[in-house]
């Protein structure tokens, strides 16, 4: 007897895709819409082949190594190879690199110790105060150091 429904469309083309776009941070949601199916059916899959679903988280967490790889070092400054030129150097032609220089960036660095070292750089500080509090409240013009005991006498 066949099976009821639609036949699947996870297949080998389908789940290279999925992995592809994993390595470039597409989300669950994103892929789902991408592959045209429900957001269900990409989290069945994983269920059904956990080869896959483990394939899957690596080429996420590959994604994520990626940025913290970018993040780092555009807080630190880098150096990387722009473009090739043409000099001509006593009437010889030659071609060399010209490097280019990306200095650190404060923005990329408070990001970064923000998240690492939440204890030295987050903006919210916590501060504990203990000891105790004595409350004297003025009656009068002096001081009742007994408020809520009835006295006797007149009030003055």
């Amino acid at each position: 007897m066949a099976k009821a429904g639609q036949p699947t469309k996870f297949n080998e083309k389908v789940k290279k895709q999925i992995l592809c776009m994993a390595l470039k941070a597409f989300t669950d949601v994103e892929m789902s819409n991408i592959l045209s199916i429900d957001e269900s059916t990409l989290t069945h899959w994983k269920k059904k082949y956990p080869k896959f679903f483990t394939s899957v988280k690596d080429a996420k967490a590959e994604a994520d190594k990626n940025v913290v790889k970018s993040l780092y070092q555009r807080a630190c400054g880098f150096a990387c190879p722009a473009e090739k030129r043409t000099v001509v150097v006593d009437g010889v032609e030659r071609t060399e690199m010209i490097t280019k220089f990306y200095p650190p960036d404060p923005t990329s660095m408070i990001f970064w110790l923000k998240n690492r070292d939440r204890a030295n750089w987050r903006d919210k500080q916590d501060v504990a105060v203990s000891g105790d509090l004595t409350v004297n409240v003025v009656k009068f013009g002096k001081i009742d150091d007994d408020i809520g005991k009835k006295k006797d006498g007149p009030e003055t």
